[in-house]
């Protein structure tokens, strides 16, 4: 997702300091976070290395 770079950033509801509209940034993670636990979907982090080491990809998954 990149409302949220990280899992961490999620959780504190902590974004990087270069949005325009700080707010409106807060607002949308709140949003991606209530969605993820009213459809128990699973939150893949775009910056986030140790989440990604988690993944599967490539011929781990399709192969």
């Amino acid at each position: 997702i990149d409302a949220a770079y990280t899992q961490k950033s999620l959780e504190t509801l902590c974004q990087a300091a270069f949005h325009i509209d700080p707010v409106a940034g807060v607002n949308s993670m709140r949003k991606v976070k209530k969605l993820a636990e009213d459809y128990g979907a699973e939150l893949m982090y775009s910056h986030d290395m140790e989440n990604f080491k988690t993944y599967k990809t490539g011929t781990q998954f399709y192969g």
